[in-house]
């Protein structure tokens, strides 16, 4: 992932017999390199599946968290490195 780069974060969700299921509330947390947290908004796709877009400002690491609660309870947590690029822009 390069800095200024958008990535996209998918989470996915089931009910306790493994079948796709909607929590009634998604949080997406991000834990930025300079240690500060960030909440993003969750946009449902399909029965389970939900989408949350972050572009990295700094190198380093970001650590994610999303949080489903209510009709489906359940925490994920993920992470990746942004770097900035060694080329120049084009």
């Amino acid at each position: 992932m390069l800095v200024g780069t958008k990535v996209t974060i998918r989470l996915f969700f089931t009910d306790e017999d493994g079948v796709a299921a909607d929590p009634t509330t998604v949080a997406v947390y991000v834990k930025k390199p300079d240690a500060t947290i960030s909440t993003l908004v969750a946009t449902p796709i399909v029965t389970g599946e939900f989408e949350a877009d972050i572009t990295p400002t700094a190198a380093g690491f970001y650590y994610v968290q999303g949080v489903g609660t209510g009709a489906v309870t359940a925490v994920a947590e993920t992470q990746f490195r942004a770097d900035v690029t060694e080329f120049a822009a084009p």
